[in-house]
């Protein structure tokens, strides 16, 4: 009767024994099945990031074109102005010349 006893007790402590390392495996699946879910979110994150990085260099690569193309812009411009500046110096010379010609020629009377 004392060995059915410890026996019963000891089968009763396996039983809960192994209940806790049910609870312990269940647990483990439970946090992998949550790891695999994390990085299968991290990969579609990177997936993410690498679409983003690319049409972030491809927009940069566009933003140093148009860069190189104001500064083409803005150094014809310059030379423009200076044309424009000259062309605007001969005509006031010339103006002025008519001007003093008219009262040099008429005496300023009309």
């Amino acid at each position: 009767m004392v060995e059915d006893a410890a026996s019963s007790r000891l089968d009763a402590r396996l039983d809960r024994l192994e209940a806790k390392l049910d609870d312990s495996i269940k647990g483990i699946h439970q946090r992998l099945d949550n790891l695999t879910e994390a990085l299968a979110t991290i990969r579609l994150l990177e997936e993410r990031v690498g679409r983003n990085s690319r049409s972030l260099e491809r927009a940069f690569e566009k933003l140093e074109k148009h860069d190189d193309q104001l500064e083409d812009l803005r150094a014809s411009q310059t030379g423009t102005r200076l044309v424009i500046s000259q062309g605007e110096r001969i005509f006031w010379l010339v103006v002025t010349a008519a001007v003093g010609y008219f009262f040099h020629t008429y005496g300023g009377s009309l």
